[in-house]
């Protein structure tokens, strides 16, 4: 007995590569994505450039020299008001290669790139460019070869210190009344005679004083000094660069005494400090401190036995608020004096030239660069150019291996490794701590992660994509991790390993979309995106056409990406015609190219997207089925048309195609195609639901499988098959 049945598939949730697959899958999906009006699919995407506005024949202008895109992201500050887009460019005409990048920025996405810092390293042929993580009012940027950076908006700055202020040159002190001749060259100053004046008459120092000298209590209220007659004075100097963040260098080698003995005449002394060290323009220092001894010569006095011995410990005097002044006059008695001085090991030089930094906390994690991968150091609480010599966790064990990525996440920092994961817990003030979560599972890529609001942190491991969600606890007890890319194994399967260090994760609020952007099939260059849809939680593809070497997202969730368009290291001579800054959107073209014929910009085609189906049995393989027709339902889009190929029984090398059909309802008569008809007159398109009906050659099959490849812009909603059924059964895999 035959019967006619008609299967109805539900709503296409994304690909679905498992065995046997999921009836609301689909073998791939390519150059889609979800739609969240119909609750299916739309091809309409592709890229547009960011910025290029044409200045002549075969100039791009912003991009007319670059050859590949390494870096780029998108700070936003001042609560949005503005917006940066920072890149890393490699220059075609550099005399050498391998410093040919130039870190750049549009400052709300143009018209005129600002270049920061030039000659940098050219990436090697397994990594990607520089790493961008804001702290604050500041960004970030590190990448392991050139100097680690902190940019504000306005200046650029070196991270951390990588120099010791020299020590300050203290002026010894006259005891009397009068001034000799050796006074008058400015070798010792009496207080009561300060301030002396230069050889051009000008004061050095605004220091309130009378006709006659200083008022009467400076002799008792401020200086330096004891009062005792035949007291011995010793003091000492340091002094400590300071950065704008409030992180402050360590102390410089201490002074050269200043020593007097005190008389009846002049109870207390001013010591005038010159040689102020100025820190280097290019580490941003804005003050320096000015730290001294107490009173340390009283340790070999003999008027007194009762006095306080002081020991050489370093305390605030007073801050020049500028990286300028090279002098300042000390009046500040022991008893006004501040706080201690750094010790040495409260900020050390730079620690490492990291490769990856995090915020956590209000402290800066980096790790410990290429030659040490297995450490991480953190900064000083709110200051990040400064650093403990104690601030720093080992992984210890190196079955993970190298820290390879930093991840803020519900309260604990995720550091991941080659094939681990980590926790780091806690806070600046009760201490941080280190936690070993799992073993097994990480992410080879610093940029392989990236956290999704009301989700959790996805990364992209050895075989496949993980959520790691739940909350995090102290030792990470209520955190969950799960591996949620089993439907497009088939291509995890075919990861470049070598590569994985490049993958790029990116999470668009604007597609609800997260894309992960890696190398297949041996690629040395990403060639495939894996794009995980939110709202059907299921996985679609982006061709190799997406030449996505480094990508962001803005504050509005568009995708910004580099294109590496086809450049080689190998032959970095190659001048493509499109390198350059892209957005994907949902105009339909494949990027820009320069037309020499046009003397203009063109458009690319464009791309093509790829539907095929799953594998239908229709329940029961082995059955006999005839098909009859196979319905497309999609909205109308003018007289574009479209044929399909399917194939019977798994024979993929024959298959059949299908006549083209028009994207509108059948009894009306043909639309226009765009940019043919009179503007406001002809009828483009209907976005009327249709069905589309292919006649299916009415053989007997056990399995049925169909595909369409367009450049034509589809709306997929969904499909059905009708067919029939023979009644006959196979039994013992006979029929």
């Amino acid at each position: 007995m035959k019967t006619d049945a008609k299967q109805l598939l539900p709503k296409i949730n994304g690909v679905s590569q498992t065995i046997p697959q999921k009836a609301e899958g689909a073998s791939e999906i390519t150059n889609f994505t979800s739609s969240r009006l119909i609750n299916g699919w739309d091809n309409r995407i592709g890229m547009e450039p960011i910025w290029s506005q044409y200045e002549g024949a075969s100039s791009w202008a912003t991009f007319a020299s670059c050859v590949r895109i390494h870096s780029v992201f998108c700070w936003s500050t001042h609560k949005g008001a503005k917006t940066y887009l920072l890149y890393e460019e490699q220059d075609k005409n550099a005399t050498d290669v391998r410093s040919s990048v130039s870190l750049k920025y549009f400052l709300s996405n143009g018209p005129q790139a600002v270049t920061i810092d030039t000659n940098r390293q050219v990436p090697a042929s397994d990594m990607v460019g520089s790493y961008y993580e804001p702290f604050g009012k500041y960004l970030i940027i590190v990448n392991g070869q050139d100097e680690s950076y902190k940019f504000d908006g306005y200046k650029f700055v070196k991270l951390g210190f990588s120099t010791l202020p020299s020590p300050p040159r203290p002026w010894g002190v006259k005891v009397g009344d009068t001034l000799d001749a050796a006074d008058e060259n400015l070798t010792i100053i009496p207080m009561r005679n300060f301030p002396p004046s230069l050889g051009n008459g000008q004061v050095v120092s605004d220091i309130s004083a009378t006709a006659t000298g200083f008022r009467e209590d400076f002799r008792f209220s401020k200086g330096l000094g004891t009062t005792t007659d035949g007291g011995i004075n010793t003091y000492k100097y340091v002094i400590t660069f300071v950065k704008e963040d409030g992180s402050e260098s360590q102390p410089s080698p201490p002074s050269e005494p200043v020593t007097w003995t005190s008389d009846a005449t002049v109870r207390r002394q001013g010591i005038w400090v010159e040689d102020v060290a100025r820190g280097n323009q290019d580490e941003g220092i804005v003050a320096r401190r000015i730290y001294r001894t107490k009173n340390t010569g009283l340790n070999n006095s003999a008027v007194s036995t009762d006095l306080v011995v002081e020991d050489e410990v370093y305390y605030f005097v007073t801050q020049i608020d500028n990286n300028v002044d090279r002098h300042f006059f000390d009046v500040v008695p022991d008893t006004g004096l501040g706080a201690l001085a750094l010790r040495d090991d409260q900020s050390v030089f730079m620690p490492a030239r990291p490769t990856m930094a995090a915020t956590f906390k209000n402290s800066l994690f980096i790790n410990g660069g290429e030659g040490d991968g297995g450490t991480l150091f953190y900064s000083v609480a709110g200051k990040p150019c400064q650093y403990q010599a104690l601030d720093y966790f080992s992984v210890g064990s190196t079955d993970g291996g190298e820290i390879t990525g930093l991840e803020n996440f519900n309260d604990v920092l995720l550091v991941f490794r080659e094939e681990a994961i980590d926790l780091v817990t806690g806070n600046p003030i009760d201490g941080f701590r280190y936690v070993n979560l799992i073993k097994g599972i990480g992410c080879p890529s610093r940029n392989g992660s990236v956290n999704v609001p009301n989700v959790g942190c996805m990364f992209l491991n050895k075989d496949g994509v993980y959520l790691l969600g739940g909350s995090a606890g102290d030792n990470g007890n209520n955190i969950q991790i799960k591996k949620i890319s089993d439907d497009i194994d088939a291509h995890i399967s075919r990861l470049n390993y070598g590569q994985l260090s490049k993958a790029q994760a990116i999470f668009s609020k604007k597609w609800k979309e997260v894309h992960f952007y890696t190398c297949i099939d041996g690629s040395q260059e990403t060639n495939v995106g894996l794009v995980f849809h939110l709202d059907h939680a299921g996985w679609s593809f982006r061709s190799s056409d997406f030449q996505v070497n480094v990508a962001t997202t803005n504050p509005e969730g568009e995708i910004i990406f580099g294109d590496w368009n086809g450049f080689s290291p190998a032959a970095p001579t190659v001048d493509p015609d499109s390198a350059g800054l892209y957005f994907v959107s949902g105009k339909r073209s494949g990027g820009t190219t320069f037309s020499q014929e046009q003397d203009s910009i063109q458009d690319k085609p464009p791309l093509d997207s790829k539907f095929v189906s799953i594998e239908h049995d229709f329940g029961y393989g082995p059955q006999k089925k005839a098909i009859k027709y196979l319905y497309l339902y999609a909205l109308g889009q003018g007289d574009n048309t479209m044929s399909i190929k399917y194939y019977a029984d798994r024979d993929y090398k024959n298959p059949v195609t299908s006549a083209g059909l028009k994207f509108q309802p059948p009894e009306l008569a043909d639309l226009d195609v765009y940019g043919t008809g009179v503007f406001d007159t002809a009828v483009w398109e209907r976005k009327d639901l249709i069905t589309l009906r292919y006649d299916i050659a009415n053989k007997k099959l056990s399995y049925f499988r169909f595909e369409f490849e367009t450049s034509n812009d589809i709306q997929l909603v969904g499909y059905s098959l009708e067919f029939n059924t023979d009644g006959m059964r196979t039994r013992g895999g006979k029929l």
